[in-house]
């Protein structure tokens, strides 16, 4: 109910020109269906066509505790790397985000031709 109702809101925003608020409300939706798809189906996480014994469940797709270990110690050391390129690359491009429209005269024209 909660994603029929976002989905609403997000064309009726989209529609009033509050793009921010429709992106957040269809952002909304998305995660509800996806919410509601994972309650349905817990403690399965994918359902077997040939036979219920063979589902996959959470407890027997889960990864080893090695190498949830491991992979903790190499997101703590390359998420850092990771968003400092990302400042670096917002910082290095912050004047083609704040600029006008492209074009001589910031029309929107290219080369004479239109849009």
């Amino acid at each position: 109910m909660l994603a029929l109702v976002a989905v609403v809101a997000a064309a009726w925003l989209a529609e009033s020109r509050s793009e921010g608020w429709a992106f957040t409300a269809a952002a909304v939706a998305t995660g509800s269906v996806v919410n509601s798809i994972f309650l349905d189906l817990f403690p399965r996480v994918m359902v077997s066509s040939t036979s219920s014994a063979d589902n996959l469940t959470v407890a027997n797709s889960a990864s080893p505790s090695y190498a949830v270990r491991v992979m903790t110690v190499v997101a703590a050391i390359f998420m850092p790397v990771v968003l400092a390129y990302q400042g670096w690359s917002l910082y290095m491009f912050r004047k083609r985000l704040t600029s006008g429209p492209p074009g001589p005269g910031g029309n929107g024209e290219v080369s004479g031709v239109r849009r």
